[in-house]
């Protein structure tokens, strides 16, 4: 994780060295714990604060290529995803946020029954603020 840390970081110093425009974080899906990591992180690359992005990569956020993901709920353009590290194995997963413009619709899950389990929720009113 920390070699990825280090060559993401690198690249955003060369491409800033070089005169160029940083990434957007849509270029690379990020999900956070909380959102208020998430507004951090994002706050952090606008101001082009690699330092900032770099401690939260390490401690709040983390990088979501490659994983299959299952969107719980949507509010604001922002997303909370139940992310599964190892195929759909429910008891390795995890809660992030993530902008809705970072996810990558080819790696969402959909289950049948999820649906139902939604507007439960939504009724409720348990959903995350």
């Amino acid at each position: 994780m920390k070699a990825l840390i280090v060559a993401v970081t690198t690249a955003m110093l060369l491409q800033a060295a070089a005169g160029a425009e940083a990434p957007t974080w849509s270029a690379r899906p990020v999900g956070c714990i909380d959102i208020r990591s998430l507004w951090d992180l994002i706050e952090a690359q606008d101001n082009h604060d690699v330092s900032r992005a770099a401690k939260l990569m390490n401690s709040s956020c983390r990088s979501l290529e490659g994983l299959r993901y299952l969107v719980e709920s949507e509010r604001n353009g922002v997303s909370r995803i139940r992310i599964f590290p190892r195929g759909n194995d429910w008891s390795t997963s995890s809660v992030v946020y993530a902008l809705d413009e970072m996810l990558q619709p080819q790696e969402e899950l959909h289950l049948p029954n999820l649906s139902k389990a939604r507007e439960h929720v939504e009724k409720s009113g348990n959903e995350p603020a």
